[in-house]
């Protein structure tokens, strides 16, 4: 059994490449949107609605439930989990290896502004934050001893292909 985390900033690509693991027959959960995976949080740990608006991230967490990791975990052989959260680091010790998703400002502004299905991004702040952000996310997520850098910037199925390459180490 080998656990794997597909991760990086908002608009790196996470959503996507779980799609197509899993168009591919891999078991691969977007922690974003599976049912209960992932959710907000206040400073004390309670599950909270959304609030209107712009959320301020120093009064909440978007955290995943140990619940539903756990399940997922134990019940496949190999499996990837793709996300970030605030409390992912947690959740490290589980991966046989972590996937960074790399890209540059310009496309991160990009893909943000011209995405579908998320909101979140769009609004000027959360934009400018997410970019002032993705250097120290990127560094933060590369310090672990079994992250690998994947540039996704790069085709969607080259990118698929880098990060499969990388799982066939293990298996070796």
């Amino acid at each position: 059994m080998a656990a794997y985390l597909v991760s990086g900033s908002a608009g790196s690509g996470k959503s996507t490449v779980c799609h197509k693991l899993i168009e591919q027959g891999y078991t691969a959960y977007d922690t974003d949107s599976y049912p209960n995976f992932t959710r907000l949080e206040d400073m004390q740990g309670n599950q909270v609605p959304f609030p209107e608006g712009t959320i301020d991230w120093d009064k909440y967490r978007w955290n995943w439930s140990e619940e539903v990791f756990m399940t997922k975990l134990n019940q496949h052989g190999n499996v990837f989990f793709c996300g970030v959260s605030s409390n992912q680091s947690d959740y490290y010790k589980y991966f046989d290896k972590i996937f960074v998703l790399t890209l540059d400002d310009k496309t991160l502004r990009h893909r943000l502004l011209t995405r579908t299905g998320k909101d979140y991004g769009k609004d000027p702040k959360q934009l400018e934050d997410e970019i002032a952000y993705r250097k120290t996310r990127e560094s933060d997520l590369l310090a672990q001893p079994n992250a690998v850098a994947i540039d996704s910037t790069k085709p969607l199925a080259k990118v698929v292909d880098d990060i499969l390459s990388k799982t066939q180490e293990n298996e070796s």
